[in-house]
C-alpha cells in the first residue's frame, strides 16, 4: 500500500549507500529479534545453535540479500502468533494487519480467525487495515488507491515475476514441466492451490486451544499452506514460519528447523552455479513438512476427540 512508500522515506532520504546501510541494518535487527523470539521456546543451552540456524537460514539470509521486507512482517507474525497464545486478541489481530504491506500472506490466517469466531482478533485486523488504508489516503491520495489492485494485475501471469525461484505450485510446475504452456500451468497451478487450501481448511475443525500442542500445528500448516498455495511467493517468505515451528514438540521442531542447514549450505555454495537448487529443495521441504504436520494435526485433533470422550 501506498502508506510503505511513505514510511520508506528516512531511507531515501539520505544518500544511496546511507539508505542502503540504515535499510540493512533494521532489517538484521528483525532477523535478530526473530531469532531470538523462536529460541526462547528451546532450553538455554540450545538457545545460541537454534538462533545461529534461524539467521543462516536460506529465506533470513535471502532476505537480507535482496532487501525485502520479510523479516520485519515475520517479527509482526511472531507477535501475532504468541499474542494469540497469551488470550491477547485484539493485539494480535493488529499485529496480523501489517500483513496488509504484503497482503497474500494474510489470505488464509484472516479467514482461520473469523470460522473460528476469534471476533476481537478480527476487529483488530480490521482496525488495523483501515489505519493503513486511511494512512494511505492521507499521503498518496484516493487515485493512488484505486491504482493499487493494478500492481497485482502486473503480477498475475504464469511466468511472470521470476515463478523458478519462488517456493510455491507454480515453482514446481514450471520445474517438473518446464515446456507446459501459461494456460495449462495456470489451471494446474489453481487446482493444486485450491486442493491445498481446502484441506487445510478441513484441517481447522476442532476447538481453539492457543495453549495446547495442536496450536503451533494449526498456524504452522496455515502459514505453509500460504507460501505454497499463493501465486507470487518468493523465499524470503518461509522467515514468517520461524516462531511457530519453534513452538512445536521438541522432535519435530529439529527436525525442521535442521533442514535449514542444507538451504543455507546450497546457497552459499551454490548461488554464483545455480540459485535454482536452494529454491527447489525448499519447496520440496516445504511440501513434506506440510504433509508431516498436516498428518500429526489430524493426529492431535483425534487424541483430543478422544480424551473428550473418555472425560465423560
Amino acid at each position: 500500500p501506498p502508506l510503505f512508500a511513505w514510511l520508506f522515506r528516512p531511507f531515501i532520504g539520505p544518500e544511496p549507500h546511507i539508505g542502503f546501510i540504515l535499510w540493512s541494518i533494521l532489517n538484521a535487527l528483525a532477523g535478530l529479534y526473530l531469532a531470538w523470539r523462536a529460541a526462547a521456546f528451546f532450553r538455554e543451552t540450545e538457545r545460541p545453535v537454534v538462533a545461529l540456524l534461524i539467521l543462516s537460514s536460506y529465506p533470513v539470509i535471502f532476505a537480507l540479500i535482496v532487501g525485502q521486507p520479510a523479516l520485519i512482517l515475520a517479527c509482526a507474525v511472531a507477535q501475532f502468533y504468541l499474542a494469540l497464545r497469551d488470550g491477547r486478541e485484539l493485539r494480535a489481530g493488529l499485529y496480523l494487519s501489517l500483513l496488509l504491506f504484503k497482503p497474500q500472506y494474510g489470505v488464509l490466517l484472516g479467514p482461520l480467525l473469523i470460522l473460528k469466531r476469534r471476533w476481537k482478533a478480527v476487529s483488530g485486523a480490521a482496525l488495523g487495515a483501515v489505519m493503513i488504508i486511511a494512512g494511505s489516503v492521507l499521503v498518496a491520495g484516493v487515485p493512488a488507491i484505486l491504482q493499487y489492485p493494478q500492481a497485482f494485475s502486473q503480477m498475475a501471469g504464469f511466468r511472470t515475476d521470476f515463478p523458478a525461484l519462488m517456493i510455491n505450485w507454480r515453482a514446481l510446475i514450471i520445474w517438473l514441466w518446464p515446456h507446459v504452456s501459461d494456460e495449462s500451468g495456470m489451471l494446474l497451478e489453481m487446482l493444486l492451490s485450491g486442493g491445498t487450501i481446502l484441506v487445510t481448511v478441513l484441517a481447522w475443525q476442532g476447538g481453539w486451544a492457543p495453549r495446547e500442542q495442536r496450536f503451533p500445528l494449526l498456524i504452522s500448516v496455515t502459514l505453509i499452506a500460504t507460501l505454497l498455495a499463493n501465486h507470487h511467493s518468493h523465499q524470503h517468505g518461509g522467515a514468517l514460519l520461524a516462531v511457530p515451528l519453534a513452538d512445536l514438540r521438541r522432535f519435530t521442531r529439529l527436525v525442521i528447523i535442521a533442514t535449514c542447514l542444507l538451504p543455507a549450505l546450497s546457497y552459499t555454495l551454490m548461488f554464483f552455479l545455480d540459485i535454482l537448487l536452494a529454491s527447489r529443495f525448499m519447496t520440496v521441504s516445504l511440501l513434506l513438512c506440510y504433509g508431516t504436520l498436516l498428518a500429526e494435526l489430524w493426529a492431535a485433533r483425534r487424541t483430543m476427540q478422544g480424551s473428550s470422550k473418555g472425560s465423560l
